[in-house]
């Protein structure tokens, strides 16, 4: 969940490609490849990080995602949404091509992934 008021904070005083974005959000919860629990930084070692790969949105037009990127989604235990982006795909993981660059850093395991 992203809250109704920081939507429409971004719907009215942009960044527009943080608005538009809210949109491969969506589709990353919906269909995520992998999914990460724990991130190792302060406060957030319960939450959760899910990671896609969705079309790219802006105004009226929608395309593929950056092809060596993945799009992550933070989310607190509370199913809070606290962050998201774009990150570099890390090519040499196993394979896969479905996790962020340092993923076995930055994550304290792998809870889910896409079969």
């Amino acid at each position: 969940m992203v809250s109704i008021s920081y939507i429409d904070h971004l719907l009215h005083n942009g960044p527009d490609v943080r608005f538009y974005e809210l949109q491969s959000v969506a589709e990353v919860l919906q269909r995520p490849l992998v999914v990460f629990r724990g991130l190792k930084r302060d406060g957030k070692q319960n939450a959760l990080c899910y990671v896609g790969k969705p079309n790219r949105y802006g105004e009226n037009w929608s395309a593929p995602g950056h092809p060596d990127m993945v799009f992550m989604v933070g989310v607190t235990e509370n199913w809070v949404v606290f962050e998201w982006g774009w990150e570099k795909m890390d090519a040499q993981n196993d394979g896969s091509c479905t996790h962020p660059v340092d993923a076995h850093r930055r994550f304290t395991k792998m809870i889910w992934k896409q079969s």
